[in-house]
């Protein structure tokens, strides 16, 4: 899926979906795929130019996420969908990749280093 579903002449648009089910410490999902799979089929009908990733470790997502904030710049509209782990850490909204490694006691700063944080993601998206 990585062409606008209709050749009707409309807004250009882009989709991101990413969905984390296999965590390597984390417990295991199992929706987060078929959602993120699911969502950008529908995207695609919708004419959106659609990408979608499953199961992205930490350099895999930074990655994606940088190429989609590369790209947006010559889109009308934007959208990004996340499926997977996430948390609420001190008032931080944070996007969780496969392999972040998370001790039970961890602090604060541990558990926002091995995750996105939605706010730098909601800032990058900010230019579309």
């Amino acid at each position: 899926m990585n062409s606008a579903g209709s050749g009707r002449d409309m807004e250009k648009r882009i989709a991101l979906c990413i969905g984390n089910n296999d965590y390597q410490y984390l417990p295991q999902l199992l929706c987060a795929g078929n959602d993120a799979n699911s969502m950008g089929e529908a995207l695609y009908r919708l004419g959106y130019e659609t990408t979608v990733k499953t199961n992205l470790n930490r350099t895999e997502m930074g990655s994606i996420i940088f190429e989609f904030a590369e790209k947006i710049k010559d889109y009308d509209s934007c959208l990004f969908f996340y499926a997977g782990h996430g948390f609420e850490v001190a008032s931080e909204n944070l996007l969780v990749p496969i392999d972040s490694n998370i001790p039970v006691m961890a602090s604060d700063r541990e558990i926002i280093y091995n995750s996105f944080r939605l706010q730098d993601l909601l800032d990058i998206f900010e230019n579309c």
